[in-house]
């Protein structure tokens, strides 16, 4: 794969030099290469920016996939021959980059009257918390995600197990949880096929990290990661909580679809809502859209999805309404840029009406500019799928939203992590949860003596 991602960097960085006389070009790199409605709705951007600003420069536009993306971003940046506008998560990783000088400082453009209307400054700290530091902002946020239990109504009604109601704040103990992964286990679907009662995509580590970060939220509470992290004193990544925590994930293992460990991005879904073969599956609401495009595309039946919230666990400091999600979807601009009024113009066509309109059209996913969720811009009524809604609903009712570990950490930190959540759900030979504790702690206590903990935002 690294390979790969280095010969496409190589391609991209050759046509930089050798474009000749020819009009500039701007680059504009994305993760979105998994994501059709992504990929549709920057097509429309992109021929918005060509008819306002094609005379003068041409934007070329590389989508790649999530994993790969991150190791060109690193790659290019550290080499300094960057695109002149890329994706960030924020948080640790993007701060990293700030800190190396690679990342433009973005407060005066966001500063502009367009910039206050879609963030009003009453909300501001909240909306730009992760990708700010000293009080400058280095980031456009477009998104905010949050990861639910997706669900599939008709196997679980055909299984005859009850669907706890979000609505009405119902949540499943742990015990409940295990009970209908058992009930789940060995039934048929309509076409004979085996349903799984969970399903995962384990070759992108971070979705097996989503169960790691909840069961220590639901064990230890919400704050309990980002004391251990930052190093505060009585806190230790060999607690008890991080050590029952990974034997809740090792409890899960054999209720995963075979071959999951190393099973690419697409796989847990297609197994989701086209095989379907899959009760749950727990993932972000930017899979929502390509979901219904995918099923619509294929003329399936509209497909049964619900949500549920994540598990809790009995005599643990967790609140229920607590959710993995965060503000993301930034658009950084690089330092070094040659084009950077050019880059400042994409991030300003972003945020007008006419790309905001698109983006909820084609995408659909939760806007950081919704009033709703704290910012200037009033999405008409209905104009988002039912599931996200109610992700909204939940979003305005939770008590505490934790960013992604790997996003939220150092990158070093992110990278161990995420090699610790592949060895610690491995079915075979996997490492003990004693031994990712001991992992875990050993990185964090090496990076707060390189003065890279604690981390502070703001």
């Amino acid at each position: 794969m690294l390979l790969a991602v280095i010969a496409v960097i190589g391609v991209v960085i050759a046509a930089q030099f050798l474009m000749g006389g020819g009009k500039p070009k701007l680059y504009w790199w994305t993760p979105h290469a998994g994501s059709p409605t992504h990929v549709s709705w920057h097509r429309q951007v992109e021929s918005m920016y060509e008819a306002l600003y094609g005379e003068n420069i041409d934007l070329v536009k590389v989508d790649y996939g999530n994993d790969d993306f991150k190791t060109a971003i690193g790659i290019t940046l550290a080499g300094d021959y960057p695109p002149g506008v890329w994706h960030s998560w924020g948080g640790g990783v993007l701060k990293g980059y700030v800190d190396a000088g690679k990342v433009a400082d973005l407060t005066d453009l966001l500063n502009e009257n367009w910039a206050l209307n879609l963030l009003p400054p009453e909300n501001r700290d909240r909306l730009l918390w992760n990708s700010t530091w000293d009080n400058r902002h280095y980031g456009l946020p477009y998104t905010i995600g949050v990861v639910h239990m997706f669900i599939n109504r008709s196997i679980f009604d055909a299984c005859g197990v009850e669907i706890p109601d979000v609505e009405n704040g119902e949540v499943w103990t742990w015990d409940e949880f295990m009970s209908a992964i058992e009930n789940f286990k060995g039934k048929k679907n309509s076409e004979g096929e085996d349903i799984y009662p969970l399903v995962v995509s384990g070759g992108e580590e971070w979705q097996l990290s989503f169960y790691y970060m909840y069961l220590v939220d639901r064990i230890g509470g919400s704050d309990y990661f980002t004391k251990t992290l930052n190093r505060e004193p009585g806190y230790s990544f060999t607690d008890s909580v991080f050590i029952e925590a990974g034997e809740k994930c090792r409890e899960l293992v054999d209720a995963f679809q075979p071959g999951f460990i190393n099973a690419g991005y697409g796989v847990a879904e297609r197994l989701f809502y086209l095989d379907n073969q899959a009760a749950m599956y727990l993932q972000g609401s930017w899979m929502v859209s390509t979901l219904r495009l995918r099923v619509q595309q294929l003329g399936l039946p509209d497909f049964p999805l619900d949500i549920i919230r994540f598990p809790t666990v009995p005599g643990g400091a967790g609140d229920s309404s607590m959710l993995v999600g965060t503000v993301q979807d930034y658009l950084c601009v690089s330092e070094v840029s040659e084009h950077k009024e050019e880059a400042f113009q994409l991030l300003r066509l972003h945020g007008t009406e006419e790309a905001i309109n698109d983006f909820l059209e084609v995408v659909g996913d939760i806007l950081v500019f919704d009033s709703r969720v704290g910012g200037g811009y009033e999405v008409p009524s209905g104009t988002y799928d039912p599931i996200i809604e109610k992700q909204i609903d939940e979003l305005n009712n939770t008590s505490y939203l934790q960013m992604p570990w790997d996003q939220y950490s150092p990158k070093a930190f992110a990278l161990e992590h995420l090699i610790l959540m592949n060895r610690l759900f491995k079915p075979t030979g996997g490492w003990t949860p004693e031994r990712v504790g001991d992992e875990h702690e050993s990185i964090a206590n090496q990076l707060q003596q390189e003065g890279k903990l604690p981390i502070t935002f703001g």
